[in-house]
This record gives structure tokens, sequence and C-alpha cells, in this order.
């Protein structure tokens, strides 16, 4: 992500795409900034003026909380921290995705668990996280926009059961999936049967290719996921919310990267 908000937007639109997702962080909208906040209006405009929509607004990362900038993305301090002070920080860093959220129109923000830390095992760990996640839904809930966990390996929740038991947790119409298929690819035996299971609560998809369940987001196409399938399964379950291309791992070509992507699953649509 070397772009500005801005001319990331503007590159997107330029390669057809309806919608984009922002990045509550940097180099994009690091929602606990005031230097961000002063943006807003021109923000709104710039996306008015591409008539492009926000699909999510991904709260998954949080390297704005360290100085000097950390080279890469980073979950913590997460929802799931030990230290008290830190899970309060990223509470609010959510709550403020969520009001930025509400200016730009999107109708739902994403978040992670964050790792398992040494000396917090898994279940403490998860207690935290539900404490962490039900403040955040009942701010959510007022504001009326959807919290979707995404999952992948090695994380606290990293597979379609134990978000399923989760979601069962919380009890919210609010809370549910980010469901990013590629992990899901790597977690599960069939990304498809996670599609179904999850049909009622998928607020956002991310999309990659992946090959040989090795986590590295290619383009789709270049790995092993079978696109006929898992765009079958979405129109069984009437999916109808946005599908969102996400290839951080090519910051030297990514205009290249979203051409291509669009190439390929614009045929599926």
């Amino acid at each position: 992500m070397k772009y500005s908000l801005e001319s990331a937007i503007q590159k997107i639109a330029g390669c057809k795409y309806k919608g984009v997702e922002i990045l509550a962080d940097r180099p994009h909208f690091p929602p606990t900034l005031k230097s961000s906040w002063k943006k807003i209006k021109s923000l709104q405009k710039l996306l008015s003026s591409y008539k492009i929509e926000v699909s999510n607004i991904n709260a998954n990362t949080a390297s704005v909380f360290y100085k000097p900038v950390l080279q890469e993305p980073v979950f913590e301090p997460s929802l799931s921290n030990p230290d008290i002070s830190k899970r309060r920080w990223r509470i609010n860093y959510t709550k403020r995705s969520i009001d930025l959220a509400c200016e730009v129109g999107s109708k739902n923000v994403s978040i992670t668990s964050g790792i398992p830390l040494p000396d917090c095992p898994p279940e403490k760990g998860r207690k935290f996280f539900i404490e962490s996640v039900k403040r955040i839904i009942d701010y959510a809930e007022k504001k009326s926009i959807k919290v979707g966990l995404e999952y992948e390996p090695c994380l606290l929740y990293e597979n379609t059961t134990e978000v399923l038991g989760l979601i069962k947790t919380i009890k919210s119409k609010y809370f549910g999936v980010n469901l990013d298929l590629g992990h899901v690819s790597i977690s599960e035996k069939d990304p498809v049967q996670s599609i179904r299971q999850f049909k009622n609560c998928i607020w956002n998809i991310h999309i990659e290719d992946i090959k040989d369940k090795k986590h590295f987001h290619l383009i789709p196409g270049l790995g092993d996921m079978n696109f006929t399938k898992i765009f079958k399964a979405l129109k069984e379950i009437k999916y109808d919310n946005f599908i969102t291309v996400e290839l951080y791992t090519y910051q030297k070509q990514p205009v290249y990267a979203a051409r291509k992507s669009y190439e390929f699953l614009n045929r599926f649509i």
C-alpha cells in the first residue's frame, strides 16, 4: 500500500471497479488522528466524483499505534490483548472506524481477533475478544453499521467452526463475517461449504487466489482455487454485497494486478 487514499481511489476507478475498500490505517485513513478527519469532506467529494462506493472499512490493522511507522501490517494492539489499556485503545479505534463508515456510506467494518500472545492462552484471549466485540457491537447497532470478523490461519479465530460459534455467542444481526476466500481455502477443505454455512451473515468478501495452501495472495487465476464452484455457491445463497479484490502482495504492480483481476473475475459476475 504505497499510494495515498486519494490516488488509490483514482487508480481503482480507472480500472472499472465500482467500489473501493478503505484501510482505517496508514496510509489511508487512520480514524484516531485528527488530521484524517480534516480531509473527510474532500474524500466524500472524491468518491462522489468518481461514482465509486465504499465496499468496507478495513479496521484489521493498527500500525498507526506505533512510532516510527512499521513496515508490516500489524494486528496489535488487538481486541484480545491482555493489557486492558491496549484493548480500550483498539475498541476506540474500531468505533472511530464505524464513524468513518457512516461518513462515507459503507455498510460495514471488518475486524480481526489478533494472534494468541505469550502468557495469554487462547481461551483467555477469546474471553477478552468477546468482551471487546460486545462493546463494539453496542456502538455499531446504534449507527446501523455491520461488523464482520475476518479470520485467517494463526489468528485467535482461524477457522469456520470457531467463527460460527462466536456468532452464536455474540447474538447480534449486526455481527457476521468479512469472508476472505483465500484464507478459507487454506483453513478448510472446501471453501464452498463455508460460504453456505455463513450464508446469512457475510457482509463483505475478500478475494484472491491461493496456491498449494500457502498464504500468499495471488492474482485470481494464478493459483488453484476453483472460482467456478465459488461463484456458483455465492449465487446459490443470493449473495449481493461487494466482492473486494485484496492483493497487497503486488505493491510494485498494483494497477496491473487490479486490471488482471478484474478481467478474470468479470467472467463470473
